[in-house]
């Protein structure tokens, strides 16, 4: 696994930081390692992000971590989607695999952390 930070201008007056994991792991399993070794409380949001990409739908799996003490909320963002498509071809069926970014710049992250720090 790879971690690269990502700077990004400051907006909304909020604390925000934006790290890119490359990872073969599946989300469930990433989440339940950074609670191991991190001691986190990374838990699967009710919903996944949904968007409509070049008029395809895409679902992006995010986990919530809350820490009220330090007024601070991470996330764990996938940045594909996956979706296989069928296709009769000479009474065959066959199947291949579409792939669409969440941010198509950064096709090589696998996952997205980010963190937002609170002012009260």
């Amino acid at each position: 696994m790879q971690v690269h930070a990502l700077e990004m201008d400051d907006f909304c007056e909020e604390e925000y930081s934006l790290i890119g994991i490359h990872s073969t792991l599946e989300d469930y399993k990433l989440a339940y390692l950074l609670n191991k070794n991190l001691n986190t409380r990374f838990y699967k949001a009710k919903e996944d992000l949904k968007f409509v990409i070049e008029e395809k739908k895409a679902s992006f799996s995010i986990y919530n971590y809350e820490n009220i003490e330090y007024d601070y909320e991470w996330f764990l963002i996938t940045n594909s989607y996956r979706t296989e498509n069928q296709t009769a071809a000479n009474e065959l069926l066959l199947t291949s695999e579409t792939i669409t970014y969440l941010i198509p710049e950064k096709k090589k992250v696998d996952f997205f952390k980010n963190l937002w720090r609170f002012r009260r």
